[in-house]
């Protein structure tokens, strides 16, 4: 058994990064920290603010029920200076302002009708300040346009005849362009609905530092983040009890608007539908999620006031806000956000199938989300085996795979040093073996070798470090595969893993 094991392992060690539907469970923290905002009055009405950009010493709001949309305010003292952007048919007017695809870099970049338009913000105006670049492009109209690197933009790909890809990517130089991110296909009830309603619920918040994208779904609880190459390096689900992706409610707003920083990503979470928010408007809350550039929940808080839009300064300590309500026409919102801690490469987070649940170290997911309850009969055990792996730019660069197997009783001796040669199948010359204890378990901790071939014929030595230990009269098997024996460091991980292991 262990021999089909350990071919299994290197198997998955060579291709779980083209896996495309493997997700990171989130689970949201329940007893939230409520942030509370510091109201600022200002000189001017925002009739219906959407949008918040964060410019050099200027904050700027999109506010498109009036003739010049963009209103500029210095950061510090949040006091208006000045508005620009004028919506008509004019020479120096814009036409179609899209709020998605303003992008901030040197300057403050607008794109109206496929035209790219630059600003240089000062206190007294807004001056243009380069030529306008054309996006030439048959995919029209352009949404959500995202810089990504000096040349480089990705957008929605919202063709409805050809809705294969999720993104098209255009190069501001070359003009070549380019489609990635393959349409997921989670909700089996969409597949044979016209494109334009996939467009519709797959649609979503990008947002982007100078390394990496993240895409939060509005109508799912599920983000992505992509390398600048446009790798996919991870996706995450943010559990929730009352429905499943098969099955989602399209009236259902989860994740809205998001902002990046070099360290973290913000983006608020709904959980509700659109109607119900605008009908309890005043007693409406959203949760602002804190996630790392790997995909991982560091801190979620409650929001005071029923915000729609917001940017956070580029130290991660101010939070600048709009809200719903109608009587704050002229007010701007400023929160003083808590110092985040930083995470080490030995934190976890909690993963959990039908049988158990135990504290995982971060980077790790399911290798199979469907088939993590399947039992199996091997040797005449019963057993519900299970694989976690890393993505590309993975965090334990040191480790591959961890391999659990719980093995129920209905077979076993009740004699864990008997039982673990025959499940291992080993030869216990081969081993190094040592007994320790965590609480209250009796834990073997046997360490071995095995020389393994990968797909092009290389060959490679692994490392397992392979910990038995019973609970409740069933024997858990965790094996950790490693391509370098030294993996000290990660002792005290190995142990938290086996004291938080629960059967469910």
């Amino acid at each position: 058994m262990r021999k089909i094991l350990i071919v299994a392992i290197v198997i998955f060690v060579c291709s779980c990064s083209d896996k495309q539907e493997q997700f990171t469970n989130i689970e949201l923290n329940s007893n939230l920290k409520e942030l509370y905002a510091k109201k600022h009055f200002v000189s001017t009405e925002m009739l219906r603010p959407s949008k918040i950009y964060l410019y050099n010493d200027k904050l700027v709001v999109f506010d498109d029920q009036q003739k010049d949309v963009f209103k500029v305010f210095g950061r510090e003292k949040l006091n208006f200076f000045y508005s620009f952007g004028s919506v008509g048919l004019g020479p120096d007017e814009f036409v179609m302002l899209d709020k998605e695809s303003v992008n901030i870099s040197d300057y403050f970049e607008i794109m109206d009708k496929n035209k790219l338009f630059y600003f240089q913000l000062t206190d007294s105006g807004a001056i243009q300040a380069k030529r306008n670049d054309l996006i030439i492009t048959k995919y029209y109209p352009i949404h959500n346009l995202k810089k990504i690197t000096t040349d480089l933009y990705i957008f929605d790909n919202n063709n409805h005849q050809n809705y294969t890809h999720e993104f098209r990517t255009f190069d501001l130089i070359s003009k070549k362009e380019d489609a990635f991110s393959k349409t997921p296909d989670w909700s089996r009830d969409l597949m044979n609905e016209p494109s334009y309603k996939k467009s519709t619920v797959y649609s979503k918040s990008i947002c982007y530092n100078n390394d990496k994208i993240a895409v939060f779904y509005y109508h799912y609880p599920v983000f992505k983040i992509y390398s600048k190459n446009l790798e996919l390096l991870s996706q995450g689900l943010v559990e929730y009890p009352y429905s499943s992706l098969d099955k989602i409610d399209t009236k259902r707003v989860f994740f809205t608007e998001s902002y990046a920083t070099d360290k973290y990503i913000y983006v608020m979470w709904i959980d509700n539908s659109k109607r119900n928010v605008e009908r309890n408007i005043h007693n409406f809350k959203p949760e602002l999620l804190v996630f790392d550039w790997n995909g991982f929940l560091v801190d979620n808080y409650l929001l005071d006031q029923p915000i729609i839009t917001f940017a956070v300064s580029h130290d991660n300590t101010k939070l600048y806000a709009v809200s719903f309500k109608e009587e704050d026409l002229n007010v701007l919102y400023g929160y003083d956000l808590p110092e985040i801690k930083v995470q080490t490469k030995n934190e976890y987070h909690n993963i959990k199938n039908k049988y158990y649940s135990l504290d995982m170290l971060n980077g790790y997911f399911f290798s199979n989300e469907k088939e993590k309850n399947l039992v199996c009969n091997l040797h005449g055990n019963t057993v519900n085996s299970n694989y976690f792996g890393q993505r590309k730019g993975k965090i334990h660069k040191d480790l591959e795979s961890i391999n659990i197997n719980l093995y129920f009783n209905e077979s076993l001796s009740l004699d864990l040093e008997k039982d673990m040669w025959r499940l291992l199948n080993l030869d216990s010359l081969k081993v190094e073996l040592d007994k320790f204890f965590v609480n209250d378990r009796i834990v073997f901790h046997i360490k071995y070798m095995v020389e393994s071939d990968d797909y092009d014929g290389n060959k490679h030595i692994l490392h397992f470090n392979t910990f038995m230990f019973y609970v409740d009269n069933s024997i858990v098997d965790i094996s950790i595969c490693s391509k370098t024996a030294d993996v000290d460091g990660y002792q005290d991980s190995f142990k938290r893993m086996i004291e938080s292991f629960i059967l469910l």
